[in-house]
């Protein structure tokens, strides 16, 4: 494997602690700076700087590391807080639903009994024009039928009345209208 590939794969977030006493030595050598070694080689310079970042890298990370697990840990438990979230928001909406179709029975019962209310005093109405109008009538009936009675008692009269000018008119004969 090619060298730089080696440092470009490097697994910096596994760095032992043996290794990292190990450079120590050289980190804290005041002769390793980039620029002190440039002077001799500017690849040496180059690894210099990768080692110094290296070292950097790995004091950052002890630092972080924590700090990330954490963050993976609050993002699990945020994860788990959503996801009860979303299923009682769900529950909730459901419940809206719920209640928003109760109101619209509701609505719809309360404008039924309503029409049922008018529709109600609207036949009381009726039925009391009804037998006003029933009542009236009987008057009238009772009216009419006197009325009858009497047209029936003056029709009988006035045929009996017919019936004797008639018979006093039949003694009179047609010889009897002759001229003397």
């Amino acid at each position: 494997m090619n060298f730089l590939k080696k440092l470009q794969e490097y697994d910096k977030d596994h760095i032992s602690e043996t290794t990292l006493r190990k450079l120590k030595v050289y980190i804290d050598n005041k002769e390793f700076v980039p620029d002190v070694v440039a002077t001799q080689s500017k690849v040496c310079k180059s690894i210099c700087l990768w080692v110094r970042a290296i070292d950097t890298y790995s004091k950052v990370y002890k630092v972080v590391k924590p700090k990330k697990e954490k963050l993976e840990l609050a993002e699990r438990e945020l994860a788990a807080v959503m996801a009860v979230l979303s299923d009682k928001q769900q529950r909730l909406a459901d419940v809206e639903a719920t209640i928003a179709a109760l109101e619209a029975t509701y609505d719809a019962s309360v404008a039924d009994k309503q029409a049922l209310e008018d529709s109600i005093a609207l036949t009381t109405a009726r039925l009391a024009r009804s037998a006003s109008l029933t009542s009236a009538l009987g008057d009238e009936q009772a009216r009419w039928e006197t009325g009858v009675q009497v047209h029936k008692d003056r029709s009988l009269l006035s045929l009996l009345s017919l019936l004797s000018h008639l018979s006093l008119l039949s003694q009179f004969t047609s010889a009897s209208f002759m001229p003397l």
